[in-house]
């Protein structure tokens, strides 16, 4: 039989120095039983594996217990906290409250950018993806001609490119008919994406010589005005009053992020010889996608597609004035024009964590000081400095688990407010959600808050002098160096409060500086119709005109009769207000050589422009409507560069290229065509006449509601024939204004909510700041008060200690701005990045609404009684 001797005596030592000795008899007890039942074994065993077998005991025995003390003191931890939480309700309140509007504003803003600027795109190997777009010296052009996309799709060895457009369409099978949105591009255009229909093969080379063109649905519309039909594939549908053949139903969900928001259908387009070879001159209505080949880079890609562009404007010179060719990728071109604003409001979600995150830093130093004594007897009774670090640790993080569960309950409720509001055309929006990547962020920034706000007070509170508690009988006490790390974080969050609302005061400033700035016309009251005319092939020159101009008249005489309609204009070569597109002439100054032009917008307009358009005339007079008249209105900018600071009135103007010289009867003002924060164009305005053919825009300034007229001008086609169309819907300036500075808008509220949160929670903690200092100082201010210092003067020292705070961290704050300052230069318009008024106005704002959130405590120091606080006491 097994002795309790054989069991080696390195084992029991072992045991009976990391186990209590009544759990380290009882392993011993278990080895031997071990022992006992082993078949066959030896009498005496092997005193290594004895000690094996102890040590593997020992070890089990040893985590059981750990996890059991673990598991305790987590649920100890948990009992205190929200003990600690019930006892002292308005700052555990108060303070998941603030953790909370901070947690929702950190996730609906995460939610938005995450999807929109920080995901890639939804297909194989995104990053390759490119645009190729023009730019002139006044922006960029995103549309290009035929024959440039068929020189690069032909010549380019870096990349693969696709050409597409959209418009809308009149879908029609049987008696259902339906509006839709179709995508009208090139066969390679699918591939470049790699992407493919589910059902169909789609598009092929194949079809070139189809009798019947084909188009691809997408699985919306299959679903929906198709009812699911598994025989689509092959069948014919009517579109625009032509048959097509469906060949294909893309995938569901799929949508190419850098179009229109809806797609409904696919469609081929092939160049025509006459668009490839600019006989009828540089038509640019194409945008241009590519995927960059194997082994090549972006660099490679831009010189060869420059290269080439380089050789057609060559050959081409008079349709390539001042245009270059502009190469981006794709993702960046789809957000760069809202990825700063976005990133911007994203680092002041951010501020708003930090400052609400130190406020409440500050109230748990507040209440960590009032829960001294309790410390300090925990301490006593052998409570070692870590155990009281994780209570409050513990406390810390269940207040930031509800607030964080707060706030993405507000979140969720929020966001379909948010995204509604976000400005028109932005990439991705409709997928804009809550999910899984979103939610984890949202915890992960729970759990960071806590121990953001939580380490500081625990370690400040934690350290318990239990000799001076119990000299002072237990009373609560705060040392120098507590108060001192109080005020400093107050100093801190008043610091970034300024920051945030000088930030604020920027981008506010930047839009009100966009909305004041003058355009140089009305666009409030003016809806736009764009008119095609298809004439009929092989018509003479003067059936041409003539038809053109029976078009116009009853175009003119239609928008005349809607009601409610003041004036009615017509404008051609050139797009509307706050629409890309535009006829670039060359005007050569007098005397100077032929190449020395000076490239002008120009538009052919109805005398009537100026009434419909409210563009003020400077000088001289309006030109009839006569199309045969050799005249032109400049407006005051190209009339300077062209004349200097002689009268423009009855000069001659030369056109590149064109052999008559014009005649200028008139000068008109400037104009900002696409938006204040473009560079004035310089215009020039011709009689328009039946010599251009195709389409023309119908202006109509209505007196109250330029909707309704929109209306009635959509409802115009139904009675047209002759080949008159509408292209596109009708669109009011005022709306079109509202998209053109949606961004600024949004961007100028959100930080103007941002900024008035900031500074909600920059006044919370102040006032708890304060309130804890004169609870603190209660006793000093009834020994005070007791001789002789009155209630004023005790208000005053108050203010004043809060005042010399304020103005501490404001300095510190006005300082980061100033010197961060030059990161918002690129997103602001009209003001500098240190504009000194907007500075002033921050800290100015910031003193106001601290002094009032101090003087409520202040008044409590001023009512002090003495003798019931020195008997309390």
């Amino acid at each position: 039989m097994t002795r309790d001797r054989d069991v080696p005596a390195l084992a029991r030592r072992l045991l009976r120095a990391v186990l209590p000795l009544d759990q380290a008899s009882a392993i011993e007890g278990d080895l031997l039983e071990e022992l006992r039942s082993s078949a066959g074994a030896p009498r005496r065993w092997p005193r290594a594996w004895l000690s094996i077998q102890a040590l593997r005991l020992t070890g089990a025995a040893l985590g059981w217990l750990m996890m059991r003390r673990l598991s305790a003191t987590i649920r100890l931890s948990l009992r205190d906290a929200w003990r600690v939480t019930r006892a002292s309700p308005t700052t555990s309140a108060l303070a998941v409250a603030v953790i909370a509007l901070g947690i929702a504003a950190a996730t609906v803003t995460f939610s938005v950018v995450d999807t929109v600027v920080l995901r890639a795109l939804p297909f194989e190997h995104s990053d390759r993806l490119i645009v190729i777009s023009g730019e002139t010296d006044r922006g960029p052009i995103p549309l290009v001609s035929a024959a440039e996309y068929v020189a690069w799709r032909d010549q380019l060895q870096t990349a693969e490119v696709a050409a597409w457009t959209y418009r809308l369409g009149r879908l029609q099978r049987g008696d259902d008919k339906r509006i839709i949105v179709s995508l009208i591009a090139t066969p390679e255009f699918l591939k470049v994406l790699r992407a493919a229909p589910a059902l169909g093969p789609g598009f092929s080379e194949r079809d070139d010589n189809a009798d019947v063109d084909p188009v691809v649905i997408s699985d919306a519309l299959w679903r929906g005005f198709f009812n699911s039909d598994p025989r689509i594939i092959g069948s014919t549908i009517s579109l625009e009053g032509q048959t097509v053949r469906v060949t294909g139903v893309m995938p569901p969900g799929f949508q190419f992020p850098d179009g229109p928001e809806r797609i409904d259908l696919w469609r081929r387009y092939v160049p025509t010889a006459e668009e490839r070879s600019l006989s009828a001159g540089r038509s640019s209505s194409l945008r241009i996608i590519g995927r960059l080949r194997d082994d090549h880079s972006l660099t490679a890609a831009r010189s060869e597609i420059e290269a080439t562009s380089a050789a057609l404007a060559a050959a081409h010179k008079d349709l390539f004035g001042g245009w270059r060719v502009r190469v981006t990728m794709l993702k960046d071109s789809m957000i760069g024009a809202v990825r700063g604003w976005m990133l911007m409001v994203l680092w002041a979600v951010a501020l708003v964590m930090t400052i609400a995150c130190v406020n409440v830093a500050n109230l748990l130093l507040a209440r960590g000081a009032a829960r001294s004594r309790d410390l300090g007897v925990r301490s006593a009774l052998g409570a070692a400095r870590w155990q009281l670090v994780a209570s409050l640790l513990t406390e810390s993080l269940l207040l930031a688990a509800v607030a964080g569960g707060a706030g993405i309950l507000v979140a969720a409720l929020t966001l379909d407010l948010v995204t509604a509001s976000l400005p028109a055309g932005i990439a991705r929006a409709g997928h804009i959600a809550i999910d899984t990547r979103v939610l984890i962020a949202a915890m992960a920034m729970s759990a960071a808050s806590g121990l953001l706000f939580g380490l500081l007070p625990a370690t400040q509170s934690s350290r318990v002098d239990v000799a001076s508690l119990l000299r002072s009988g237990g009373a609560p006490s705060v040392g120098d160096r507590r108060r001192r790390v109080r005020t400093a974080l107050l100093v801190a969050q008043v610091a970034f409060v300024v920051v945030l609302v000088v930030a604020t005061g920027l981008v506010v400033g930047s839009f009100a500086r966009v909305v004041w700035t003058d355009l140089g016309f009305d666009p409030a009251p003016i809806a736009a119709y764009r008119v095609g005319v298809a004439l009929p092939a092989g018509a003479s020159p003067e059936a041409q005109r003539a038809a053109i101009a029976v078009a116009r008249t009853r175009a003119l005489d239609e928008a005349r009769a809607i009601p409610g309609v003041t004036g009615v204009a017509l404008s051609a070569g050139g797009a509307v207000p706050f629409a890309s597109g535009s006829t670039t002439m060359l005007a050569v100054p007098p005397g100077a050589p032929d190449q020395s032009s000076i490239p002008i917008d120009s538009l052919w307009v109805t005398s009537s422009y100026f009434d419909v358009m409210a563009v003020p005339v400077r000088r001289g007079r309006v030109f009839d409507d006569d199309p045969n008249e050799q005249s032109v209105m400049l407006d005051e900018h190209i009339a300077a560069q062209l004349f200097g600071e002689a009268d423009p009135i009855n000069q001659l103007m030369t056109l590149r290229g064109y052999p008559q010289p014009y005649r200028v009867i008139g000068v008109v003002a400037s104009v900002r065509p696409q938006g204040p924060e473009q560079e004035i164009v310089p215009r020039a305005y011709f009689p328009i006449g039946p010599r251009l053919i195709g389409g023309f825009d119908l202006l109509v300034r209505a007196a109250n509601r330029p909707d309704v007229a929109a209306a009635a001008l959509a409802e115009l086609p139904a009675r047209w024939s002759g080949g008159m169309r509408g292209i596109n819907k009708p669109v009011v300036l005022r709306d079109q204004w509202r998209r053109l500075t949606a961004s600024r808008r949004f961007s100028a509220g959100v930080m103007a909510a941002l900024g008035v949160l900031a500074l909600i929670i920059g006044a919370a903690g102040i006032y708890g700041v304060m309130s804890a200092v004169v609870t603190q100082r209660r006793r000093e201010m009834g020994v005070r008060a007791a001789l002789g210092a009155t209630a004023a003067r005790l208000v005053r020292e108050t203010l004043a200690d809060a005042g010399r705070w304020l103005l501490l961290g404001a300095g510190i704050g006005v300082a980061a701005a100033w010197a961060i300052g030059g990161v918002l230069s690129s997103l602001l318009f009209g003001v500098t990045p240190r504009d000194p008024l907007i500075y002033a106005l921050a800290v100015a704002l910031l003193l106001i609404v601290g002094l009032i959130a101090a003087w409520l405590p202040a008044r409590r120091a001023g009512r002090v009684d003495p003798l019931i606080v020195l008997r309390t006491d």
